[in-house]
């Protein structure tokens, strides 16, 4: 294949196979190598519908605009055709038209599948697990030291190799040989963090062609900075595979071809790829690290005695999505996904209903309970305040639209952006509730584990995900990596996640803004663009509520809760701000009313709370911890014990018992009428002031006066 050596700067393009990371590798490439990213999806619907027929001849030509290939991760099976899709097609590449590729995760898998391995489950899966890889410092592995790396797999790569089925090998240099099974196949390096898994390939390169794959993710957050060594290292792996190849067998004299080198209906394909249409022209360009220069004065790469000149051209056409509708009204069928209680609260009762609880993983909750409730706390207000007394939070919420009621003490922010377009996303992944027993040193222990790590980095990889897609590759950082926070009810794991445009210094968050003068003059505020609200569109379903990979988790969720509506239980609740800005919570520890003409002797207000499953989850730790969620919303609805009363013989007693002041003041207060403890501290703070007063103006004075004045006769 004649590569694009005319380009002002090497492209390489990615292949995204719908994964929830794959933004964060185009970050990392072109934060660390002179190149450009074009994006393509697997099944991108101008090349499959193109090769329909089985002709390969546009996807080959597409990859001549391309110096690299990224083959990259994504849910699914590699023996599954339209998981793969174009992936599959790259490693049927003949001679001439060979191009460095590197796979990565599925990718890898793919790569491994073709060349004689097989793909097995893993006994214990990888989500979010970080381990040691061994290497031998050989290929795109030379000069990297201790690689700490990140997996997202529950797959594997059999290569038949002694090390997968003895578990040891013969003498050491073996665990770095190709197998009968896959002769083309050189390990690179191999994980042997689980004993249950025992040897994992985690790394390969192709002996004759010049393809690479590595199983771990080096963009994750928590891949040490040797992944961003191995992604250089590749890249000087393809430029050395292309310079050796450009020139060879290169005939002494042979004259440069300026024709047409496709029929004129290739120009639109082209033109929708974004690069110049090919056409007769003369270019200059520079020379590069893959060029040289030639004794005879003529070029003749390969067999074709021509060039395709392809300018740098923009990026791909934004293309439709494939869309999942996870809806965010009404409510249906629940599981230990999403469990939405059901508080029927009558005039004078709540009820919380528990039955509506269904659960493949836990056995069902069957139970009705039964509390009094006095009229001063039916009205939704009057709920909400308590709400926020017993469970306070950053992001409460109070609602109230005709029918409609939403009272909500979220902990967390969803996105939030200033009017530079500054953004900022604090996910949270990793729940104690407080109770007897638990204490800090006990929640920070419990939130270090690697079960609940590995929630919050899923979701902290795939926020740098969604930023980057919208910010570009150099705009995007964590400036908070899974750090404990206190609440009333629990501890929470969170992280913060920062969007920069370019020329800012800093995000800030709604308490920092300020009115800008330009603003206030309506000067510039045409030219910002709406980065944050593009950000705040395109990041949608919350990734907390959904996990990783978005669009496979969202399949699955629709298909498991066949279909039905959550309610606004797991979506956003926020506002927009007229001068640009915006700030919205993930919609958790919210209670819902919507009130019905057909129904007016009782409320039902609906609480939604739910769990994120991971391959080191248990039935019974998910559900308690939905249970706790559960709770720190639901004591709003709980009956308040009735005030404490004091009678007169134990006034004394409660509020002060050692002092012969206050057994005279509360023997006095309204003839020995019982109170309440609030109302005689009130009036006790009241009388206080008074003598105070009183003792500063030099004035005398008994209690009873000074009750007196303090209005208590």
């Amino acid at each position: 294949m004649a590569p694009a050596i005319l380009t002002q700067r090497p492209k390489i393009l990615f292949l995204d196979a719908y994964d929830s990371f794959s933004n964060n590798i185009v970050a990392l490439v072109e934060q660390n190598v002179d190149v450009d990213v074009v994006k393509i999806f697997i099944d991108d619907p101008l090349l499959k519908g193109i090769n329909a027929s089985g002709d390969q001849a546009a996807f080959l030509e597409c990859l001549k605009g391309f110096d690299a290939i990224i083959a990259g991760p994504g849910p699914g099976w590699a023996k599954c055709d339209e998981d793969v899709g174009l992936m599959k097609n790259l490693w049927e590449l003949q001679d001439e038209n060979l191009i460095p590729i590197l796979g990565i995760c599925l990718g890898f898998q793919s790569l491994c599948l073709a060349f004689g391995a097989d793909i097995e489950r893993l006994d214990e899966p990888k989500h979010g697990i970080i381990s040691t890889v061994l290497h031998k410092g050989q290929s795109i592995f030379r000069d990297v030291e201790q690689l700490l790396a990140t997996q997202y797999h529950s797959l594997q790569v059999k290569l038949n190799h002694p090390i997968q089925t003895k578990r040891a090998v013969r003498y050491p240099a073996q665990l770095w040989e190709p197998t009968e099974t896959c002769p083309h196949l050189e390990p690179l390096a191999w994980d042997f963090h689980s004993e249950r898994n025992g040897a994992v390939l985690m790394g390969v390169k192709h002996i004759q062609k010049p393809f690479w794959g590595v199983q771990f993710h080096p963009e994750s957050i928590c891949t040490n900075d040797e992944g961003k060594r191995i992604i250089q290292n590749w890249w000087e792996d393809a430029l050395a595979w292309k310079r050796k190849r450009m020139f060879r067998n290169v005939p002494k004299q042979s004259p440069l071809s300026t024709s047409e080198s496709l029929p004129k209906s290739f120009d639109d394909f082209w033109r929708e790829l974004g690069f110049y249409n090919s056409k007769k022209h003369s270019t200059t360009f520079p020379r590069r690290d893959f060029t040289a220069k030639l004794d005879s004065g003529t070029l003749a790469p390969e067999e074709l005695a021509s060039l395709v000149a392809h300018g740098d051209g923009q990026s791909l056409p934004d293309l439709p999505p494939s869309t999942v509708h996870c809806s965010t009204t009404g409510s249906g069928r629940l599981t230990v996904a999403d469990v939405c209680e059901l508080l029927d609260i009558p005039r004078h009762e709540a009820i919380v209903l528990e039955s509506g609880l269904q659960s493949n993983l836990v056995p069902m909750a069957v139970g009705t309970g039964r509390m009094s409730r006095s009229e001063d706390n039916e009205h939704s207000w009057d709920l909400y305040k308590g709400l926020t007394g017993h469970n306070p939070a950053p992001f409460g919420a109070y609602m109230r639209m005709h029918n409609v009621h939403i009272l909500s003490s979220s902990p967390e922010r969803y996105i939030s952006w200033d009017r530079s377009q500054s953004a900022q996303c604090r996910p949270i992944k990793g729940t104690v509730q407080k109770k007897p027993g638990i204490t800090a040193e006990t929640a920070n222990a419990i939130l270090s584990s690697s079960k609940e790590r590995a929630e919050n980095l899923m979701i902290v990889d795939l926020t740098r995900h969604q930023l980057h897609g919208v910010y570009g590759s150099d705009n995007v950082r964590v400036s908070q990596l899974m750090e404990v926070e206190e609440y009333e009810t629990l501890w929470q794991l969170v992280s913060v996640v920062d969007a920069v445009p370019s020329g800012i210094r800093k995000p800030m968050t709604p308490e920092e803004w300020e009115d800008p003068a330009e603003y206030a003059s309506g000067s510039g505020k045409q030219s910002v663009p709406y980065l944050g609200f593009q950000a705040f569109v395109e990041s949608l379903p919350p990734g907390s509520m959904t996990g990783a990979p978005k669009k496979r988790s969202c399949e699955i969720l629709h298909k498991e809760e066949d279909g039905k509506r959550r309610g606004i239980y797991s979506g956003v609740l926020g506002y927009l701000d007229v001068g640009g800005g915006g700030d919205f919570s993930v919609v958790i520890r919210t209670a819902i009313k919507i009130d019905s003409p057909d129904n007016d002797k009782e409320d039902v207000w609906r609480i939604g709370a739910g769990g994120a499953v991971t391959s080191q989850s248990t039935p019974e730790g998910e559900y308690e911890e939905m249970l706790a969620k559960f709770q720190s919303t639901a004591r709003a609805f709980k009956p308040q014990p009735p005030a404490k009363r004091i009678s007169k013989s134990k006034r004394v007693e409660i509020i002060e018992p050692d002092n012969p002041q206050f057994a005279e003041l509360l023997a006095n207060m309204r003839g020995g009428e019982e109170l309440s403890l609030d109302d005689a501290q009130i009036m006790l703070r009241a009388v206080e002031r008074e003598l105070r007063r009183r003792t500063a103006a030099g004035e005398e004075g008994t209690l009873a006066e000074a009750e007196a004045e303090g209005g208590f006769n």
